[in-house]
């Protein structure tokens, strides 16, 4: 082995060939200053995709490139400031973003997560806070959390639960939906928006897509009503808002509860207003891939008090809020932790922060693939509702590509 040596930023960037420097021992990474790259020679495979169309239909190509690692990086950010040959970084920011790396630098980089969480060191602190203390369940984080996001969606009650199933089963119980009710919602969503009516013994009716938001369009939506129809339950797909206010004069004409599962959506506005504010009540849910994480969790927001009051009881298997023991109805084990709701108020801090940086990449998003845009279409940065008048922003949580059939 040779002596290790210092490497030039101007070094670290070239192929090396030499087999003599392949041995060379490196220095501790230039961005994270703990994991050294192996050595100078390693080379690590990539993966670059391409749109290619045959016959009538568009399909991703991919080719698997090999290239040496800059000598002055660690496995987990070699390719940061690295932009390949055939895609330059643009404006200044790096071909492939360290956001987006595996935290391990164990293997090489072979895909980019969908997501990946934002964790900051206010994470840590705050959830160390519970850890010191002797609560670990419906403590003051619990309440912090709920006042925060109540805040967000701009309404008087925010009721955190487990998770966004949960949240969404709840609401239906709470409004007294079951047997012989029917639900109307979409087709394109999770599992959870229909099976939270299923649970309750309602039947799920589906009405069709506005293509354009993917969420439940209002006017077939009004096609599809029967006279067992109870709610509406719309979804924000992929954080961009349905068209509440049509969906919320829909509702108001036939006497129909209006609920928003907004699990994809926190953040998100329309018609002047926070997606959660609208309808009944929204529900929202945390998992890692959201706009927010709590690793686990949910809430329910309403402006409605008996409501976020029968919501909060059934969270907690029913119990009455001025009896410890006193079980007044059917309720659930649906209530969130305390070192999640730290988690949670840690990241709400954070919002804005986290929204941006999905609304720039989405941005980049459009950027790189404007030059395809006769065979995709991407969903706008901001849209005006139809009818609104206004205007309505996305809370990103997927940038949703539509590929154009071809003939």
């Amino acid at each position: 082995m040779h002596e290790a040596r210092k490497v030039s930023g101007r070094e670290s960037g070239r192929t090396v060939n030499d087999p003599r420097q392949a041995s060379v021992a490196a220095g501790p990474c230039a961005i994270c200053r703990r994991g050294a790259h192996p050595g100078r020679g390693d080379s690590v495979r990539t993966r670059r995709f391409t749109i290619r169309s045959a016959g009538k239909y568009l399909y991703w190509r991919c080719r698997v490139q090999r290239r040496a690692a800059p000598a002055d990086r660690c496995a987990r950010h070699f390719m940061q400031n690295y932009p390949s040959r055939e895609r330059p970084a643009r404006r200044g920011r790096p071909a492939s973003d360290p956001h987006f790396m595996p935290d391990s630098g164990s293997s090489p980089v072979t895909s980019i997560p969908l997501s990946r969480p934002s964790l900051s060191e206010r994470e840590h602190r705050y959830v160390n806070e519970v850890l010191r203390s002797d609560r670990l369940a419906m403590g003051p984080f619990l309440a912090a959390f709920e006042q925060r996001m109540a805040g967000v969606c701009g309404t008087r009650h925010a009721v955190a639960v487990s998770s966004g199933t949960a949240a969404l089963h709840l609401i239906v119980r709470a409004l007294g939906l079951g047997p012989g009710d029917e639900v109307l919602t979409t087709p394109f969503s999770f599992v959870a928006s229909a099976n939270a009516a299923l649970y309750e013994g309602a039947r799920v009716r589906f009405a069709d897509i506005d293509p354009d938001t993917f969420a439940l369009d209002p006017g077939q939506a009004a096609r599809a009503l029967t006279p067992a129809t109870r709610a509406l339950l719309a979804v924000d797909v992929f954080g961009v808002p349905a068209d509440w206010p049509a969906l919320a004069a829909l509702a108001e004409r036939h006497g129909l509860h209006l609920i928003d599962d907004a699990c994809e959506a926190l953040g998100a506005h329309i018609g002047g207003r926070p997606v959660g504010a609208w309808g009944a009540a929204a529900a929202f849910g945390f998992y890692p891939n959201k706009q927010i994480t709590l690793g686990e969790g949910g809430c329910i927001t309403t402006n409605d008090d008996a409501l976020a009051a029968r919501c909060r009881s059934l969270r907690n298997q029913g119990r009455a809020d001025d009896a410890r023991m006193e079980h007044v109805d059917l309720g659930f084990n649906y209530r969130l932790d305390e070192l999640s709701a730290a988690l949670g108020c840690a990241q709400l801090e954070r919002l804005e922060t986290l929204l941006a940086r999905r609304a720039a990449v989405a941005a980049w998003y459009a950027e790189d693939l404007a030059d395809l845009a006769e065979d995709l279409t991407l969903p706008p940065i901001r849209r005006t509702a139809a009818g609104a008048g206004s205007s309505t922003s996305s809370g990103w949580r997927i940038t949703s590509p539509r590929m154009r059939v071809i003939g």
